[in-house]
């Protein structure tokens, strides 16, 4: 049966709207873990955003457990972020919740091309982020068939 144009706009704009609403939460939930690590891990004082070369000598000397803060924040970013456009897209889970992740991704090797980070903190970054989104797809499907 073809569905009316009332039916694709619709869809359309559903899974669009949860696009937008997963990408907001991945961004508040990453701000607000970030947030946490930077008061157990607190950034040298005076340091300024817009200082590039400061920021890439933070980042060279930050302690592992700093940068695991980091990524923990984008796991959870992404899983919740994903997990919410999956459930509000109401179909198709694995796209929606990859969108969410391929966002984060996106920004995180924007993050690296201007800020300098360790090898071993990129590559686990650009193999978890893709798992967290593939979780949220995952944990979409358990919650609808239960």
């Amino acid at each position: 049966m073809a569905r009316t144009r009332g039916e694709i706009v619709r869809s359309f704009l559903r899974g669009g709207g949860a696009t937008v609403a997963g990408v907001i939460a991945a961004g508040l939930i990453i701000a607000g873990v970030e947030w946490v690590g930077h008061r157990l891990y607190p950034p040298p004082a005076g340091l300024k955003a817009d200082d590039l070369q400061a920021l890439a000598a933070h980042v060279s000397s930050m302690p592992v457990g700093a940068l695991l803060f980091v990524l923990l924040a984008w796991l959870l970013g992404v899983f919740a972020g994903g997990l919410l456009a999956a459930t509000l897209a109401g179909r198709r889970p694995r796209l929606y919740a990859g969108v969410i992740a391929a966002v984060v991704l996106l920004g995180a090797i924007a993050n690296f091309a201007m800020i300098p980070h360790p090898s071993w903190f990129m590559a686990l970054t650009a193999i978890c982020l893709p798992l967290a989104g593939f979780a949220a797809a995952e944990a979409r499907q358990r919650l609808a068939k239960a």
